[in-house]
C-alpha cells in the first residue's frame, strides 16, 4: 500500500473551516487519499485567538445588564480582530440555533456551546494528534472542558502576554533562520516579517518580546513544519516561505 501523504491543516484553514464549508469539504476530500494533521503551533494560535475571543466575549456578556448591550459595547470596546471573531462568532450562532437569543441566561448557554464546538472542530477530519516543538506549552496543555475552566484560561494567557516562548525553538532552528533572513525576494515581499527574524537573529531574546514574537506566526509554522508534509493555507506568505525550507505547500482561496 503507498503511503499517505501527510497535509498540515494551518491556522488561517483551522478558522476558515469553523465559518465556511467549502473549507470543510476541502479537508473531507484531502481526509479520502491523504491524512490531514496539525501542529502544536497552530493549536496555540488557534487557542489564544478565536477560543480566548470568545471566551472573553462570554464573560462580557456575564458581566453585563443584557444582551444588546454587550453586543453593542463590544464593538465598540474591543480591537479589530476581536470584533471579526465576534462576527464569526454570530455567523456561526445564527448556523447552529434558530435564534440567537437576547435572553441573558440562554444566551451564555448558546456561547457556551459554541466554544465547545469550535474546540472540537479544531479536531475534526484530523487523523494524528499534533506534531511540532511546542507540545509542552502551558497555553497549549490547558484544557477547557467547561465554562468552570474559562478564568484560568484567560489568566494564564494575560500571564503569558498571549505568547508561545520561541527561543528554544530559534536556537535549534537558527540555521533555517538564516536561510530565511538571507532570502532578498522575503525581505521585498514580507519586509515585516522579515525584520522580525533579523532581529531575532541578532539576539534571540526578541523571540521572547510581544512585537516580534506575534508577528512571525508563519514562518514558526514552515520551520516546524516536517519536509514529508504538505502546509494547506489561505496565506500568502508561505508562497515565499516554504520554497526557501523545501517545504511544499497548497493555498487555497481565502474566504475570510
Amino acid at each position: 500500500m503507498a503511503k499517505r501523504q501527510k497535509v498540515l491543516i494551518d491556522t488561517s484553514i483551522q478558522i476558515g473551516k469553523l465559518k465556511y464549508k467549502e473549507i470543510r469539504e476541502k479537508i473531507r476530500e484531502i481526509a479520502e487519499t491523504e491524512d490531514p494533521g496539525t501542529s502544536f503551533f497552530v493549536l496555540f494560535e488557534f487557542k489564544v485567538g478565536v477560543i480566548l475571543s470568545f471566551i472573553e466575549y462570554w464573560n462580557f456578556v456575564n458581566i453585563s445588564e443584557n444582551v444588546s448591550k454587550a453586543m453593542s459595547r463590544w464593538s465598540e470596546k474591543y480591537s479589530v480582530r476581536d470584533v471579526k471573531y465576534f462576527v464569526m462568532l454570530q455567523a456561526i450562532l445564527a448556523e447552529k440555533f434558530e435564534n440567537i437569543s437576547t435572553d441573558k441566561k440562554k444566551h451564555l448557554r448558546q456561547v457556551e456551546f459554541i466554544i465547545m464546538f469550535t474546540i472540537e472542530n479544531f479536531f475534526a477530519d484530523i487523523r494524528d494528534i499534533p506534531v511540532g516543538d511546542f507540545r509542552y506549552d502551558e497555553i497549549v496543555r490547558y484544557e477547557i472542558k467547561s465554562r468552570v475552566d474559562y478564568p484560568g484560561f484567560v489568566k494564564l494567557c494575560y500571564e503569558k502576554n498571549e505568547m508561545v516562548d520561541q527561543r528554544k525553538f530559534w536556537t535549534k532552528y537558527r540555521a533555517e533562520l538564516d536561510k530565511l533572513v538571507a532570502d532578498a525576494d522575503l525581505e521585498k515581499c514580507h519586509s515585516s516579517l522579515h525584520e522580525a527574524l533579523t532581529r531575532i537573529q541578532s539576539d534571540i531574546k526578541y523571540a521572547h518580546m510581544v512585537k516580534t514574537n506575534k508577528s512571525i506566526g508563519d514562518a514558526v509554522i514552515t520551520v516546524d513544519s516536517r519536509h514529508d508534509t504538505r502546509i494547506l493555507t489561505t496565506d500568502s506568505s508561505f508562497e515565499k516561505l516554504a520554497p526557501i525550507l523545501g517545504k511544499t505547500f497548497e493555498k487555497i482561496p481565502n474566504k475570510y
